[in-house]
């Protein structure tokens, strides 16, 4: 089936599709999105993490810190779930209430350490804070210049895509 018919056929505007792949935004939405990051600040960091000793920001800070600036400028957001074995998938998606204009930020995915509900959960809420976090441009942590990252024995190798 070719594009135009294709179009037709699902009879939508090609701006649409095209905002469906990422390839366009709708300039209002745009506007309001950079209006909100004007007023996006920083997550505090109100949870540690026993293991590591470390501080971090909780997914209820990182939706405090951005949840405001965006309702303030039209824009709410939702966070859709994918199923991926062994892993947890969000797709952090922002819509403009004006007229419903769409951005689908991409998926995030977190692997999960088993097969346990505490596993997935906790996998969930990591993908859903940095989904969050990624897609506003939000300061939580301090820049190391990946150092920690560097020394890491980790050998996890990350997914691949899977046209998910």
């Amino acid at each position: 089936m070719t594009e135009e018919k294709t179009r037709a056929f699902r009879k939508e505007p090609l701006e649409k599709q095209e905002a469906d792949k990422g390839e366009y935004i709708d300039p209002k939405l745009a506007q309001a999105l950079l209006e909100a990051q004007k007023q996006i600040t920083h997550a505090v960091k109100n949870a540690k993490n026993p293991h590591f000793k470390s501080a971090y920001a909780s997914i209820e800070s990182v939706i405090e810190a951005i949840k405001e600036p965006l309702n303030d400028n039209g824009i709410t957001f939702l966070q859709v779930p994918y199923h991926v074995p062994g892993y947890q998938c969000v797709e952090t998606v922002f819509i403009l209430a004006e007229n419903g204009a769409v951005f689908r930020a991409g998926k995030t995915s977190v692997a999960c350490k088993d097969q346990t509900p505490q596993s997935y959960g906790s996998s969930l809420t990591y993908a859903r804070r940095y989904s969050l976090g990624t897609s506003c441009v939000l300061k939580t942590e301090e820049d190391d210049d990946a150092n920690k990252a560097q020394s890491s024995n980790n050998t996890t190798k990350p997914p691949v895509n899977k046209g998910i």
